[in-house]
């Protein structure tokens, strides 16, 4: 039986590991040179989302197919994690992936050629798996976007200082507290079906 060296496992460990900073360190370049180009893609979205909202027909503003698309475009172009910005971060992390992905399967062929099929078989199972989660999310993602805004509108009309003085004078209090749960109710089980397919 072939054996391998003390001396060879811990040279090729330190291999991985200078390439892995390698790596690492483009990748750090990369994100930090291609920020302004972010930037630029997130502002031409939102530019487009308010000339498309501010060029509807009137009549569309009021229609709940229109709300929901309104309410999607404003999240996606909410925060730094908006499509147009972290499309660069996750095409940055793929392309790491898969340099320390054929990095590792080079190295560690060189102590056993099994592990080559055994972690092309485990990479290949991970993207089916999280493929089939995926679109289970995007399957059910105007179930979870109703239920969450159903809870966020009554908290607004809780908190909204237009309404207290009707939520005082008729005491309506109790009653927006049951129609708050009831609807965290909704979006808790929801949470809980996601994880549990998760």
């Amino acid at each position: 039986e072939d054996r391998i060296s003390l001396e060879n496992i811990l040279f090729l460990i330190l291999q991985f590991t200078i390439i892995l900073l390698t790596i690492n360190a483009l990748r750090a370049y990369i994100k930090e040179n291609t920020m302004y180009g972010r930037i630029e893609v997130r502002t031409q979205v939102i530019t487009r989302v308010a000339g498309k909202q501010g060029s509807t027909s009137y009549p569309n503003i009021y229609k709940s197919d229109f709300q929901k698309l309104k309410d999607r475009a404003g999240e996606a172009i909410a925060s730094n994690a908006a499509p147009g910005e972290a499309i660069w971060e996750t095409l940055s992390k793929i392309i790491e992936s898969l340099l320390g992905t054929i990095v590792y399967l080079i190295l560690m062929s060189r102590i056993d050629s099994w592990i080559i099929l055994l972690t092309i078989g485990t990479t290949i199972a991970s993207f089916l798996f999280s493929k089939n989660i995926n679109e289970w999310g995007y399957r059910h993602r105007d179930q979870v976007a109703d239920l969450s805004k159903e809870m966020h509108y009554i908290m607004n009309r809780s908190s909204n200082h237009i309404d207290a003085k009707d939520i005082r004078i008729f005491n309506m209090k109790a009653w927006l507290n049951e129609l708050h749960e009831k609807a965290f109710r909704l979006y808790r089980d929801f949470k809980y079906k996601e994880q549990r397919k998760y």
